[in-house]
């Protein structure tokens, strides 16, 4: 069996995050967040975000199995952005997330893209995990 996921997303981290200046230079709201502070629960106990978080992803949005599509997807959602422009956040990046049971060429970024992500002040972070899958075997 075939199984392959995908995703890119542009992640901003922050001690002190304002996520409406995060808004603001982005000129979109996340997909998910959170201050530092926030309450959230686990296995009944309450626990509390030690930094503050903003994410915007491709996961939900974008129905295919090339990178190139779902980077494509974020540039275009945030294009003309510049994060070293949001001074609440220590961290901002472009995650690049694929996991697959078998080697293929998942991500072949174009020119034009790191040129992009470049202008936008992101560095970017590549997490790939292969798995087997004893059920493909033949």
């Amino acid at each position: 069996m075939n199984k392959t996921i995908i995703s890119a997303s542009i992640v901003i981290r922050g001690s002190n995050l304002q996520l409406n200046e995060v808004e603001e230079v982005f000129n979109c709201k996340a997909d998910e967040s959170f201050h530092n502070g926030d309450e959230f629960i686990i296995n009944d106990k309450n626990h509390y975000r030690v930094v503050g978080f903003w994410e915007i992803s491709s996961s939900n949005h974008v129905v295919s199995n090339n990178m190139q599509d779902h980077i494509e997807y974020i540039i275009n959602k945030v294009k003309g952005a510049d994060a070293r422009k949001i001074k609440s956040a220590d961290i901002f990046y472009l995650d690049l997330f694929f996991t697959s049971n078998h080697l293929h060429e998942i991500c072949h970024l174009k020119p034009n893209i790191l040129m992009d992500i470049a202008l936008m002040g992101l560095s970017l972070k590549v997490s790939s995990y292969h798995y087997n899958d004893s059920s493909s075997a033949g």
